[in-house]
């Protein structure tokens, strides 16, 4: 027996139409794949989870693959905006790579399954997959490089000094973020991520001003 005013959720699900269940299945997958990669998630877990069959999910994407690529895409169509953090007043290139690097921080805050699944395309050795979030660092890197080019330039640093660098910057920052928001570590629990990031570039970057005065 029904009661009066409940909800039928059946009817709820059919009543889903066009790009709303589109939006729901993207979001089901994505929290999915978040929490088992993209090779330990099947379809059918999928809309086990949205209460579907697979012919509706099908219906909006021909594969898992196709899915997968969509919350790429999502991804895509949500980074970060850097050009505000370029030209505000402080245009030294530490300030930028502390502004840049904040909004990098905020967002992954915002959307943590995103981080679960770098993790992930890192373990599961997806290449494709892989380079689209290795390409999320890029515009970090071309900034550390541009910082340096002159020593380069003037041979008191080689390209292999610039890349170790530019790994120390992000195996800082993404540690960061396992340790706050994938691992939950008690050692870092007193500490926000803000505050954790500010500290972390603090110290990079006058390591590289320290680089820099005595070459």
């Amino acid at each position: 027996m029904k009661l009066k005013g409940s909800v039928d959720k059946n009817k709820v699900k059919k009543r889903l139409k066009g790009e709303d269940r589109k939006k729901e299945i993207i979001s089901v997958a994505k929290r999915l794949f978040a929490q088992k990669g993209f090779y330990g998630v099947t379809v059918d877990q999928i809309v086990d989870a949205i209460g579907v069959s697979p012919a509706v999910l099908y219906r909006y994407f021909s594969s898992k693959e196709s899915l997968y690529n969509a919350i790429l895409d999502e991804i895509s169509c949500k980074r970060e905006d850097y050009i505000a953090a370029v030209l505000e007043e402080s245009d030294d290139y530490g300030s930028i790579l502390k502004r840049m690097s904040l909004l990098y921080v905020k967002s992954i805050e915002k959307e943590q399954d995103y981080l679960r699944m770098e993790l992930y395309s890192g373990l599961e050795g997806n290449k494709a997959i892989v380079n689209f979030f290795e390409n999320r660092w890029k515009p970090f890197m071309d900034l550390i490089e541009d910082w340096l080019k002159e020593e380069v330039t003037t041979g008191k640093l080689t390209k292999s000094d610039i890349k170790s660098l530019c790994l120390l910057f992000q195996g800082m920052i993404r540690e960061a973020l396992y340790a706050k928001f994938i691992y939950k570590s008690s050692y870092y629990e007193d500490i926000s991520i803000y505050d954790l990031i500010h500290k972390l570039l603090d110290q990079f970057i006058n390591n590289i001003n320290c680089i820099k005065k005595h070459l």
